[in-house]
């Protein structure tokens, strides 16, 4: 009886375990997550502002 509760008890943890890594990989994989989204966003503002604000970039 007490085999059990410890077997139960060890894939509770894995379960936890594995759940926990899923959200580390999350978190390490963000900062390249976001700048993916946000340099092509930086690119089309820039030409958006370009065109119809006539803004210039000057470090071209």
């Amino acid at each position: 009886m007490g085999m059990e509760k410890v077997e139960e008890l060890a894939e509770a943890l894995k379960a936890v375990e594995d759940e926990l890594n899923l959200a580390k990989r999350v978190y390490l994989a963000f900062p390249f997550i976001f700048w993916s989204f946000a340099i092509p966003f930086m690119y089309l503002l820039e030409l958006v502002l370009v065109k119809y604000a006539g803004l210039e970039s000057d470090y071209v």
